[in-house]
Parts: structure tokens; C-alpha cells; sequence
């Protein structure tokens, strides 16, 4: 029986042992990116705001390696909001070319290349453009239980990074759910059938 992978995983121990204050490096880039927060000029007072603001601090690009590490097939998340002030956040996944498409493009097309031996691998685009290249991806729009998540705060208006760090796991915990469901169907197509 396998298990299914987690898309998103928060590791603390390695947030505290490389952090140059000796706390949290997390602390430390939120203290640094602070504006991300900023209202108008002054913090934001909105659940959502903070948890996305957090949520894009905690993970790559802005921290590298980040606070949230994400499963090799995920390569973005973005907030949403909708007309009537829902919130979600999609998330974009590496994914297989559906029948249809390999048959119209025939099997000689440059796609996803995947690095690595067993759980420790990435995908990347193929840097060569000697031929036709097309890159599928699957993106799921995850709602957002705005209760679960944490009221914001600050210290002098740097966000407090307990309560960011709540945050980045709720998110985690939402997202987690239908998101890692996708990536054990996706690395594995036979246990979607």
C-alpha cells in the first residue's frame, strides 16, 4: 500500500537551527518583508491578507530553501478571490500530457524532464529548443475555511511569527487534503482508475 505524498510540509527544527537570530529565520524574512502586510500604510487587520502574505514569504522564491517545502510537482500557488469575496488559493502541478494531446502532437515533443532518483527528484522545462516543446499543467482551486485561520498581529508592525507560522500550517492543512490526492494519482496514474 502506498502513501500519499504531502504537498506542503513546514520544518521548524531547520527554521530555528539556521536562523541568524537565533529564533526563526522565517522571523527574520517576515521582519524583512514586512510591506507585504501593509494596508494602506498601516497592517493588515484581514485574516486572508495576512495568511496570503505569510503563506508567500514562507515559500520559494522569497525563502530559499523556505520555510513551507513543496512536493517536486508543484511549481506555484497564487491567492484568488472571487466577486463575491471568497477566498482560495490555486495551486499549479506538473502534469502528463492527457491521450488526446500526445496523440495530436506525436511522441517526439520536448516535455516536463524529471531529475533525481526515487523521492528526491524535481521537474524542469528542457533547456533545448531543438524541437517542439508543450508543458501541461494541472491547477486545483482550494477554498479557504477563513475561520480556521489565525487574527493577525504584530509587534511594532513587524507580523508576530507564531501567528504567521499558524497560518502557513493552516494553510498547509487545507491544502493538503485535495492537493496531495492529485499528486499520488498524478505519480502514480493506475490508482486514479
Amino acid at each position: 500500500m502506498s502513501t500519499i505524498p504531502r504537498a506542503f510540509t513546514t520544518d521548524d527544527r531547520y527554521d530555528r537551527d539556521n536562523a541568524s537570530d537565533r529564533r526563526s529565520r522565517y522571523g527574520v524574512y517576515l521582519a524583512h518583508h514586512q510591506d507585504l502586510f501593509l494596508d494602506d500604510g498601516v497592517p493588515t487587520a484581514s485574516v486572508e491578507w495576512f495568511a496570503f502574505s505569510a503563506w508567500e514569504i514562507a515559500c520559494s522564491p522569497i525563502m530559499a530553501p523556505g520555510y513551507v517545502h513543496t512536493h517536486p510537482r508543484v511549481i506555484g500557488t497564487d491567492p484568488h478571490g472571487d466577486d463575491d469575496g471568497r477566498t482560495a488559493i490555486t495551486v499549479r502541478l506538473v502534469a502528463p500530457f492527457a491521450p488526446s494531446v500526445r496523440d495530436t502532437l506525436g511522441t517526439g515533443v520536448n516535455t516536463w524532464q524529471r531529475h533525481g532518483v526515487n523521492e528526491v527528484y524535481a521537474w524542469s522545462e528542457p533547456e533545448s529548443n531543438n524541437r517542439l516543446s508543450a508543458f501541461t499543467t494541472l491547477s486545483i482551486r482550494v477554498p479557504l475555511l477563513v475561520d480556521a485561520l489565525p487574527t493577525p498581529r504584530y509587534w511594532a508592525g513587524v507580523p508576530d511569527a507564531a501567528t504567521a507560522k499558524h497560518a502557513v500550517k493552516t494553510l498547509c492543512t487545507i491544502l493538503n487534503g485535495p492537493v496531495s490526492l492529485l499528486l499520488a494519482t498524478l505519480d502514480n496514474p493506475r490508482a486514479g482508475r
